[in-house]
């Protein structure tokens, strides 16, 4: 009894793990920048990266030498975050973070690749696979954020703020970034903040076009094969229908 109560708490949470990410990303959107630069930030950060790594692995199958190097990054990245919560020098503390920052980024891009297979690699669209999609386009947004960051702490004057204060600390910069890079792919274009070097705003416009490319193509192919397998299942009832007949 207990295994086959646990095989059914499995399958359920197959049938809605992407659903479950998308929550778990948004939250988290929603309550880092309010966290300010505490353990807790970090903590959930890490707990984000694993959570998000888990269930790319889980649904995609990679090369176990792609596989280790993920975890090796994220390994790295946990090994940072922990010592930055150490009293420690101000040049420390900043390579630290680079280097946690710097990790982030590949993990982040290879989670949203492997969610992406999974989605056109599976036979019928579900729910589970639109949120799949859903998932993807948030982490997609949230590693250039990352770079966004990442790119801030070497060149200081790459971005132009509102004010000061926006990136006067890490929390404060990362959520500058993080609303900076989710109006960058959702082409909203506010013109709040501002790019201001050149590979960095050439970075911005190649998010601009990843954004415009996914709903233009990855977008309509999603609604174009669950349009044919509607059409398909419709099809085939009809038929079942007029043979029982």
């Amino acid at each position: 009894m207990p295994l086959e109560a646990l095989s059914r708490g499995l399958a359920r949470l197959q049938e809605w793990r992407f659903l479950l990410l998308t929550l778990v990303l948004a939250t988290w959107m929603l309550l880092s920048p309010r966290l300010g630069d505490g353990w807790l930030v970090e903590v959930l950060m890490q707990v984000l990266l694993l959570n998000c790594l888990l269930v790319t692995l889980w649904v995609s199958v990679e090369k176990r030498r792609v596989t280790a190097l993920l975890f090796a990054m994220w390994g790295l990245a946990l090994a940072a975050s922990l010592a930055l919560m150490l009293p420690i020098a101000p040049e420390h503390r900043d390579f630290l973070g680079r280097i946690e920052v710097l990790c982030r980024v590949p993990i982040l891009f290879a989670c949203a690749t492997g969610i992406l297979l999974f989605v056109f690699r599976r036979g019928p669209i579900t729910l589970d696979s639109i949120f799949a999609a859903v998932v993807a386009y948030l982490l997609i947004a949230i590693a250039f954020a990352e770079a966004y960051v990442f790119l801030q702490m070497c060149v200081p004057d790459s971005f132009k703020f509102p004010a000061a204060s926006d990136a006067a600390t890490p929390s404060n910069l990362a959520g500058s970034l993080m609303y900076f890079s989710f109006v960058t792919i959702a082409t909203l274009g506010y013109g709040d903040m501002l790019p201001n070097t050149q590979f960095a705003r050439m970075l911005v416009v190649n998010e601009a076009v990843v954004g415009q490319f996914y709903v233009a193509v990855i977008v309509a192919l999603l609604v174009s094969r669950f349009i044919a397998q509607d059409a398909s299942s419709t099809a085939t009832a009809s038929h079942s229908s007029r043979r029982s007949d």
